[in-house]
């Protein structure tokens, strides 16, 4: 991966931290339904590809994300959306070539948004 690469990736992380942070908790869970997905595929991206930078960026982002999703509990997360960066639903089993870091803050995420999940079902 090239410099300039690595600098337009760490100027668009800069944008999404900043319009991120700018936002209110009302809006956050319609923002995390698309940003938290391709933000966990991402960061498994950078480490694969030896990116620190995009990586401590990429990590600086999820840990605002978790911090203002610990402090109020009205913000609903992805599930499905991230259980589907764990699990190959045709297959029906966990996706075997996921990175570390990508299925380590799934699961952190997964933890904390289960509980103030809604099924549409019930």
């Amino acid at each position: 991966v090239s410099d300039t690469d690595n600098a337009a990736e760490l100027s668009s992380l800069a944008r999404v931290s900043h319009r991120l942070a700018m936002s209110d908790d009302g809006k956050l869970s319609s923002i995390l339904a698309k940003l938290l997905p391709m933000l966990l595929t991402k960061l498994g991206n950078a480490a694969s590809r030896n990116q620190a930078k995009v990586q401590a960026s990429i990590l600086q982002i999820i840990s605002h994300v978790m911090m203002r999703c610990k402090s109020n509990e009205e913000i609903t997360l992805p599930i499905d959306n991230i259980i589907d960066l764990l699990y190959d639903r045709t297959k029906d089993e966990l996706k075997k070539d996921l990175q570390s870091f990508t299925q380590n803050f799934s699961l952190a995420f997964l933890e904390l948004g289960l509980p103030r999940h809604k099924n549409p079902n019930s």
